[in-house]
């Protein structure tokens, strides 16, 4: 599985070279695990409703005094921290890299655009949380698609 190929070349890592060693291609592999467990989430809710709530719950929100509630929570949870892990990774590195003002690029550079990080950053803890998610996904989208239209063209 995906999980455990990056674990091993996480570990493997930390026991030849003795440090902690994370590359944005292994966290695009968790995120994108992340988006297959809310896919798979959000099946049966579709089955004879008209809306789906899947990605909705909070972690312990309405349905989760059952086991299967609790169960599909805790899913739920994990899904989206491997989803946000990407928003986390990538904001808080070119955050950092940006205000730093140690940048690879040249001057103007689509990769030195602070806002789209900014609003990535804000909204991922309410996402993680299953606060509002409908909003908050639907934020993120926006911003994506701005940045995408707007920095890289």
């Amino acid at each position: 599985s995906i999980v455990a190929q990056v674990g091993a070349r996480i570990a493997l890592v930390w026991v030849n070279a003795h440090f902690f060693y994370v590359n944005e291609l292994m966290i695009k592999k968790l995120s994108m695990l992340g988006c297959t467990l809310l896919m798979i989430a959000s099946v049966p809710e579709h089955r004879g409703k008209a809306k789906s709530k899947a990605m909705s719950g909070a972690l312990m929100g309405e349905g989760a005094n059952t086991t299967a509630g609790t169960a599909m929570s805790f899913l739920l949870l994990a899904a989206r921290l491997l989803v946000a892990c990407l928003f986390m990774y990538v904001g808080v590195s070119e955050v950092t890299r940006i205000v730093s003002g140690k940048t690879p690029y040249m001057k103007g550079d689509a990769h030195d655009t602070l806002w789209p990080k900014v609003i990535e950053l804000i909204f991922v803890l309410p996402f993680i949380l299953g606060f509002r998610t409908k909003g908050v996904c639907q934020v993120l989208a926006c911003t994506l698609l701005l940045e995408s239209l707007i920095v890289w063209t």
